[in-house]
């Protein structure tokens, strides 16, 4: 078969938006992805009631809890609610566990191209820092209870999701520009 000038041009176009066109496949492939795992409402009840998420929040309140003492906060903990002088508190649930970050993250960067040992690698240390920076973004929420009380709303929903959804988009960045193919 002799290719026509449409399939050259199909290739053209697709060599010239190459980069753009990897990244949308695979964002929209991670996006699928997390939604799957997070909005399914069976395999969100399996995930909420695995060890993993009681693993997951033990962690994440525990890190929580030590940004509350690195900058000597008075708190208390309830269960799965850590509350400071004065404030109603922060619950801690499967919602505030950033697993759909975590999952975009995952899913994005394996199906990205790359050497596969890097991916691992590249997971595992971002797996980690979003965990430590959603404990960071809690911590922010709880005591924006006594700094700002009247805007913790906004900062829970707005403010907040910027840090992870922006610490997402820089390790994406990274991935594409610095990792993928050292």
């Amino acid at each position: 078969m002799v290719p026509n000038a449409t399939t050259n041009n199909l290739r053209s176009i697709y060599f010239k938006y190459e980069e753009l066109i990897r990244f949308s496949l695979s964002f929209f492939l991670a996006i699928l992805f997390s939604i799957v795992f997070n909005d399914i409402l069976s395999l969100r009840n399996w995930l909420a009631d695995s060890e993993l998420t009681a693993l997951l929040l033990n962690i994440t309140g525990n890190t929580t809890l030590f940004f509350l003492e690195i900058f000597r906060f008075e708190y208390f903990v309830e269960g799965i609610k850590i509350k400071l002088e004065n404030t109603n508190g922060v619950l801690i649930v499967f919602g505030c566990l950033a697993y759909r970050h975590i999952i975009l993250f995952i899913a994005f960067i394996l199906f990205y191209s790359g050497k596969f040992h890097h991916k691992l690698w590249y997971i595992f240390l971002g797996t980690i820092s979003l965990i430590i920076i959603n404990s960071f973004r809690i911590f922010i929420i709880a005591i924006s209870q006594i700094q700002f009380s009247a805007y913790t709303e906004e900062i829970h929903f707005y403010f907040t999701r910027l840090i992870m959804y922006g610490t997402l988009f820089l390790f994406w960045f990274i991935w594409i520009k610095r990792v993928q193919y050292k």
